[in-house]
């Protein structure tokens, strides 16, 4: 999601120079979940949350590092909250067309 990326990451290569970047917790902190994409957010899902040959353990994932086991847990939550506001998305909008609606009568 920060990296951009659509292909799992080089570990070594990718993921730990984003990690290392001054800018990380930046992006961290100013990260919007709403505005992750689709394509992005699938890709998540399948290739490290619901993926058959990786167990998602956030205690395991925090035993090989203080940092990975949160960042994990983070990762989960944004991507389940991205899910929460497309499902409401269209009820937000049915819900400010009835108030405008109400304002006019």
């Amino acid at each position: 999601m920060l990296g951009g990326w659509t292909h799992r990451p080089d570990w070594t290569k990718e993921s730990f120079a984003l990690i290392k970047s001054v800018e990380f917790l930046t992006l961290i902190v100013k990260f919007e979940p709403t505005k992750v994409k689709g394509t992005v957010k699938a890709f998540i899902q399948k290739t490290y949350l619901e993926s058959s040959e990786m167990e998602y353990d956030p205690v395991a994932f925090k035993r090989a590092s203080n940092v990975l086991g949160p960042l994990t847990m983070w990762l989960k939550s944004s991507i389940r909250y991205a899910d929460i506001v497309t499902k409401i998305d269209p009820l937000r909008k049915e819900l400010a067309g009835l108030e405008q609606e109400a304002e006019v009568a």
